[in-house]
């Protein structure tokens, strides 16, 4: 991540603040070796942060420049976190650069579990939900704070949760999943949750300050249009490959939600964390049920299963 670097970093504060100059310019604003400067523009060019005609710098603005570079980190899971981190002072250092005066940053770190619930029951005063997606790798968050605090208050939820289809096969998950759903949250599975990620199209978005970290515990609330955009195009696309969840989910139904994603006997054993011996006999279970004589017949029983609920 080219922003690790302290020197290119400072070298884009200081064209944001400057907008537009030409080489030589610049060079007497940066207290850098001129070898050096030649081969940080050259970075910043390359990395989409600055446009360059002949002698003449312009820099690209950070919600246009991030929004791309983070939708590449996401595409390859790599690790943001430095480019998120700096995200806040390249907004500033582009607004001060734009009007001469100070605005009030347009991203916030929080930090602790608790601090993060209590901030979005916050920002959803302000900017009312709308239609968000929490991509979550475990139930921690949901079952030690957000469900209990549901079953007190009586909350009602607009979200769209993603989880991984292995802790949605747990018996021991769904009480917790069950208070989530009859609070309006809608559940869909994945084999495998890769990251933890809040989104909610056109009003803000957060992510993990330590990208791999999940649970988080500081996350950065981000409401860059831009950069909230990007975001929100990766978890919806994480999301259309979801299965939805129902609360009889126990028993052969978790095994056909991954047969029926194309996943292998041996895969959906791993899923689920069970054996190939446990996964065949739930297939055999499901076969009986659904009165089915081979699994191409159990795959439309369970299909026309699934839109008869809708």
């Amino acid at each position: 991540m080219i922003l690790d670097d302290p020197d290119v970093l400072a070298v884009l504060r200081n064209l944001y603040r400057v907008r537009s100059a030409t080489v030589q310019e610049f060079s007497a604003l940066v207290s850098l070796p001129t070898a050096r400067l030649g081969s940080i523009l050259e970075t910043l060019q390359d990395a989409g942060y600055l446009l360059r005609d002949g002698d003449r710098l312009t820099p690209i603005s950070p919600d246009t420049a991030v929004a791309a570079s983070v939708t590449s980190a996401l595409a390859g899971l790599a690790d943001s976190s430095a480019l998120l981190d700096a995200l806040p002072l390249l907004s500033r250092d582009w607004e001060v650069g734009e009007s001469g005066t100070e605005y009030a940053l347009t991203a916030e770190i929080i930090h602790g579990h608790h601090a993060q619930w209590e901030a979005w029951g916050r920002y959803a005063m302000q900017w009312p939900p709308r239609d968000p997606i929490c991509l979550y790798p475990d139930l921690q968050i949901l079952s030690e704070i957000i469900a209990p605090d549901i079953a007190q208050s009586g909350l009602r939820v607009s979200l769209r949760a993603l989880l991984p289809a292995s802790i949605c096969a747990d018996p021991a998950s769904l009480p917790t999943l069950e208070l989530l759903m009859n609070a309006g949250v809608q559940i869909r599975t994945l084999p495998r949750v890769p990251y933890w990620i809040y989104v909610d199209a056109g009003i803000y978005a957060s992510v993990p300050v330590t990208w791999e970290e999940h649970p988080p515990n500081s996350i950065l609330i981000i409401r860059q249009p831009a950069v909230v955009a990007a975001l929100a195009f990766a978890a919806e696309t994480q999301w259309s490959l979801g299965v939805p969840f129902t609360a009889d989910a126990a028993g052969w139904e978790s095994v056909l939600r991954l047969l029926a994603q194309g996943l292998s006997d041996k895969a959906i054993a791993s899923s689920l964390d069970t054996s190939m011996r446990t996964v065949q006999r739930r297939i055999t279970e499901a076969m009986d049920e659904l009165g089915a004589s081979s699994r191409f017949e159990l795959g439309v029983a369970y299909a026309r299963q699934q839109a008869a609920r809708g």
